[in-house]
This record gives structure tokens, C-alpha cells and sequence, in this order.
């Protein structure tokens, strides 16, 4: 068993006959043809494997310190390829999930999402900070 991409042998094959790809990036993205030999004849098949751009941080939270009453903006910002994914931004205080629908979540209304801005911008905003508002945001 013989793996080409673009018309060039590559990679790992396996036992099995699989093909091992790893760290992928774009520019692995082609033609791939897999073709098999014996006593008997050969036998091709052949597929197109496109490589989509991961999700990367272009904005990570940092260390923040606000007074307290007043308002400060958690900045995180993702970057991705709009046109094959989305993202779905949420926040975590001391590894607990916000909700900020205010269903399971007592404080809800300290956090906002949007306060004037778009929902997709993944800012988080504390409102009216308080003491116990202090600790680890992810």
C-alpha cells in the first residue's frame, strides 16, 4: 500500500494501510491517493483533504485590577476562519461556568456579555465589582 499526495508518495502508513497525518496545517491540504498492489493487479481510490485554519487566541484575558463599585471590561478575543466555523465565547469565574441567562447563577446581574457592545466580541463586563468578585476568570 502506497499513499501520494498531490502525485508524490508521503507520510506513514500503517499496518492497517491507514494513512497517519499529524500537525496538520493548510498547506497539507490536496489530493490524496491511495493505491494498493499485489499478484493479483492495483487498485487506486482517491479523495481531496482540506486543511481549515484552527481557532487561536488573538486576544487573552489578562491581570486586571478594578476599584470596587466600578466597572471593568475582560477582554478575549479569538481569531478563525468565519466563512467554515463559529465561536462560542463563555466565561469562567474560579473554574465555575457564568451563566448569565440568570438561571443557576445568583450574581448574574454583576456580569453583561454586551453592556452596549456585540455579544460576539467575547468581552465580559463586571458591573458594580464587589470583594467577592475577586478571583480567576477564564
Amino acid at each position: 500500500i502506497k499513499w501520494l499526495r498531490n502525485g508524490l508518495e508521503i507520510g506513514k502508513v500503517l499496518p492497517n494501510g491507514d494513512l497517519e497525518l499529524s500537525f496538520l496545517t493548510k498547506a497539507d491540504s490536496g489530493n490524496y491517493t491511495c493505491t494498493a498492489e499485489n499478484s493479483l493487479g492495483i487498485a487506486s481510490s482517491s479523495c481531496v483533504l482540506v486543511v481549515q485554519g484552527g481557532t487561536v487566541f488573538s486576544e487573552r484575558p489578562s491581570n486586571m485590577q478594578v476599584d470596587q463599585n466600578e466597572t471593568v471590561a475582560l477582554r478575549c478575543k479569538a481569531s478563525f476562519d468565519s466563512t467554515k466555523t463559529d465561536v462560542i465565547y463563555s466565561w469562567k469565574f474560579n473554574s465555575h461556568l457564568i451563566d448569565l441567562s440568570g438561571a443557576d447563577y445568583e450574581d448574574f446581574t454583576h456580569y453583561s456579555r454586551t453592556y452596549g457592545q456585540s455579544q460576539d466580541s467575547g468581552l465580559m463586563y463586571i458591573i458594580n465589582a464587589q470583594f467577592r468578585h475577586e478571583g480567576e476568570y477564564t
